[in-house]
């Protein structure tokens, strides 16, 4: 890596890391580890599919908190664009408690916007129904994600991204129309294989609490995506 890759990584990951600045000042803060396997490509003419596991460790990293599985599949609308339907299941493990199941329908977009600054800038916008287990409301969620990866030397590359969620309704089950959280981090990626990448970064979540201070979480995340 040259010396100017080696600032401008720099540069892109402090410029991320001061976006979340603001969250820390909370009161309530948790360190994470959270460790993804993801997989997707294309399986037949325009048709698409993905799949995806996130194991989330909490309470400063001992305990597995919550395991989330999405798969779904797309058709490719065109170089840039491509619409997915899935389904996830999210398992909450509750110490002394059963546990907290919720499924989720969605529904996406996916958006290559074009260049910047030499990167790659891309979009998602996610739309789940969301049911817990043993409540009878739907909630409905929206998720506006956009992302920028920017090549280094060699194969290595930073990236960034931001992702905000917003619920559009109330539910018996706790979820409260307006702002949810948002994810804000970067990192650096490389290829481990022709079709493997690994990735580690930095997460910063900021989740909004009715009637409590809100929830802030420093998260180092890991990701190894399968390309098919």
């Amino acid at each position: 890596m040259t010396i100017s890759d080696a600032v401008r990584a720099r540069l892109l990951l402090a410029s991320f890391m001061a976006l979340s600045a603001p969250a820390v000042a909370g009161p309530r803060a948790d360190g994470q580890v959270w460790a993804t396997l993801s997989a997707s490509g294309p399986v037949s003419g325009p048709w698409l599919a993905q799949a995806e596991s996130t194991s989330r460790l909490g309470n400063d990293f001992p305990r597995l908190y919550q395991q989330e599985l999405v798969a779904g599949l797309g058709y490719r609308l065109g170089e840039s664009a491509s619409l997915y339907g899935g389904y996830g299941i999210v398992i909450d493990f509750r110490p002394h408690q059963p546990n907290r199941i919720e499924h989720r329908p969605y529904q996406q977009l996916n958006l290559t916007l074009g260049k910047l600054g030499g990167g790659t800038v891309s979009a998602r916008t996610r739309l789940e129904e969301r049911f817990v287990e043993g409540f009878g409301d739907m909630g409905v969620r929206v998720r506006q994600q956009v992302r920028y990866v920017h090549p280094l030397a060699g194969r290595l590359s930073a990236f960034g991204t931001a992702e905000f969620f917003f619920n559009l309704n109330d539910t018996d089950w706790g979820a409260r129309s307006g702002f949810d959280r948002w994810r804000i981090g970067g990192g650096l990626r490389h290829p481990v294989g022709r079709k493997l990448a690994f990735e580690l970064g930095y997460l910063n979540q900021r989740t909004a609490r009715r009637g409590a201070a809100d929830q802030t979480d420093h998260i180092v995340a890991t990701t190894l995506a399968l390309s098919f």
